[in-house]
């Protein structure tokens, strides 16, 4: 739109989070099925050109090279002449999945232009929808900055629960995006960063801005 870029990378569908204190329990078997280290396979793509609208379909596998379970996805993109588009998407569990994973989400990178983050959902700090009773529902706006935590383990943090809508901006524009009800984080430190990380001082921040929807 008028020349600007939007996104760097994505959205793409993840598994993995920097585990947190919370996930000791599963850590090791967690690891064990290379959370870590899942990317996506596209083996089908295919589009229609409409009046309004562009539709694509992509159709992949979300696994680790070498191991018996995946996720078999589709996307589908309906992108209209006036930038708006909506994303569905699904997925098919097969082979021996793990009963439990850190979380199903998508994620995108972001030009870290868009500072500006305003939101509708519970904040204005870090919360989670079994930990928001210190947050209230409104309309929030910080700093990207302002939207991690900064625990003494890098871990992942920042989320944002209970959340109708969300944008990120800048004097010449932004991105908005929203659903019924969802979770999300905003950071300038990407996954694999926080998690081979051991202390916060150490961490090294990235030129983008990974974009976390759950």
């Amino acid at each position: 739109m008028q020349g600007l870029k939007f996104f760097d990378q994505g959205p793409s569908v993840n598994f993995f989070r920097a585990y947190t204190d919370n996930d000791v329990k599963n850590e090791e078997n967690w690891q064990a099925m290379h959370l870590h280290a899942m990317t996506m396979n596209v083996y089908n793509m295919r589009y229609s050109v409409l009046e309004h609208e562009v539709i694509v379909h992509v159709q992949g596998r979300v696994g680790a090279r070498g191991l018996n379970w995946g996720c078999d996805t589709k996307l589908t993109y309906h992108i209209s002449q006036d930038g708006y588009i909506q994303l569905q998407w699904s997925g098919e569990f097969s082979g021996k999945a793990p009963k439990h994973l850190p979380k199903i989400g998508l994620q995108m990178q972001v030009p870290k232009r868009y500072e500006q983050v305003t939101y509708n959902g519970y904040g204005p700090q870090e919360c989670y929808c079994d930990s928001k009773a210190n947050a209230y529902e409104g309309i929030h706006s910080m700093h990207y900055s302002k939207m991690s935590f900064p625990y003494m383990v890098p871990q992942e943090n920042g989320n944002r629960t209970g959340v109708r809508w969300a944008s990120l901006a800048n004097q010449q524009g932004g991105i908005q995006f929203g659903s019924h009800q969802m979770d999300f984080s905003v950071r300038d430190v990407l996954d694999q960063e926080l998690h081979q990380t051991m202390h916060q001082v150490d961490l090294k921040h990235a030129q983008i801005l990974l974009l976390i929807v759950t």
